[in-house]
């Protein structure tokens, strides 16, 4: 119905033939091509394989015909050229059909032009960790055992490089964090991740000892006065130590030289006059101390030198009888020694002449414990 016989393209005559009839006709309908849209891949961190998740939720159908009921139907599946990192690559997406009433109509064009990133995946570097140490006045931490990384699937990455620690800073304390660097990664696949350094490590710093050294002039006791001690504790830093000591503090009185002190009674930890911080250091201890008494100047009084005739010498004779000791420490033991003598600068006769003393020494108990 509604068809009637036209002309022939190569020679033919209608008069020929009869009229058209229904009797051994043919007729094909051919699907029509599909193309699907509104596809997506979707970016990933690296996980070493070449699959790339697909977004269906703004699927078109380029080419349908208004009206027929079509629906997106099988595995579709994304895939990158290659594993590794990379931005904006492309992917390629196999796998989709159609379903519905009309889908047999169809051919369906997989989605194209869908490209996506791969970003690097981080790899955390382990097996590493901190030794304790004693305070020095530096942030440097010693770093022990082995680096390493467990990379994915069967990739190729190990650890490179001379890690570094370091605390946050130089004081001492417990289970301080140490914040490493300096490791890097090498291998045919280490440029798909980024290198965390070593995390969570941490040591402690334990307090160093301070080295007490002092000198007094000899005093006659056996305490010694804070003002004349020092703590020395490391990089340069002193401190002061207070407090007037007591009779436990030197095992003599007597001039000696670098003694250990016998007790730290009496005594404190003052201040530091370079940065030095107390609570850096352990308490003050005897162990490695040094403490030195020198000898007190003393000053012979009461000699007197004696008047006489001309003889063409210049020996001036000396008068011992009331000889005194200025400085002498109230119940120390001396006495004169030695062989004074007295000289007048010239031979010549004159009145109330200089006369210059040389040649006494101390003896007695406590005569070590002084200059004369």
């Amino acid at each position: 119905t509604g068809l009637s016989l036209g002309s022939s393209s190569n020679g033919g005559l209608a008069s020929n033939y009869n009229a058209i009839g229904v009797a051994g006709s043919s007729y094909t309908v051919t699907a029509k091509g599909i193309t699907l849209t509104g596809i997506s891949a979707v970016d990933k961190i690296y996980d070493a394989t070449t699959t790339a998740a697909l977004n269906t939720a703004s699927v078109g159908y380029s080419g349908l015909i208004n009206g027929d009921a079509v629906s997106l139907a099988g595995s579709g599946t994304g895939h990158f050229a290659t594993k590794n990192a990379g931005a904006n690559k492309a992917v390629t997406v196999s796998g989709y059909t159609l379903s519905g009433l009309d889908a047999g109509n169809y051919v369906v064009t997989q989605p194209s032009g869908l490209t996506a990133t791969i970003s690097k995946a981080n790899l955390a570097v382990s097996g590493i960790a901190a030794a304790n140490k004693t305070y020095n006045a530096t942030t440097g931490a010693t770093l022990s055992g082995a680096a390493s990384v467990t990379a994915l699937g069967g990739d190729i990455v190990s650890v490179a490089g001379t890690g570094t620690g370091s605390f946050a800073d130089a004081n001492a304390a417990s289970n301080k964090a140490v914040s490493v660097t300096g490791y890097t990664l090498t291998g045919a696949d280490a440029g798909n991740y980024n290198l965390v350094q070593p995390a969570g490590v941490t040591a402690t710093i334990n307090k160093a000892y301070l080295t007490l050294e002092g000198t007094k002039t000899y005093d006659g006791t056996t305490s010694v006065a804070g003002s004349t001690l020092t703590a020395t504790g490391v990089a340069g830093q002193t401190f002061s130590v207070t407090g007037a000591g007591d009779a436990a503090n030197l095992a003599s009185k007597n001039v000696q030289v670098g003694t250990v002190l016998g007790s730290l009674t009496g005594l404190s930890l003052g201040t530091s006059s370079n940065g030095g911080l107390s609570s850096n250091y352990n308490v003050l201890s005897t162990a490695g101390s040094s403490y030195t008494v020198t000898a007190k100047g003393i000053t012979l009084t009461g000699i007197s030198a004696v008047d006489k005739i001309y003889d063409a010498t210049t020996t001036a004779a000396l008068n011992t009888a009331s000889v005194g000791y200025s400085g002498l420490i109230n119940g120390d033991a001396v006495s004169l020694a030695g062989s004074g003598t007295g000289h007048f600068a010239t031979k010549n006769a004159g009145a109330n002449k200089a006369v210059t003393v040389s040649g006494y020494t101390l003896s007695g108990l406590d005569a070590g414990n002084y200059v004369v």
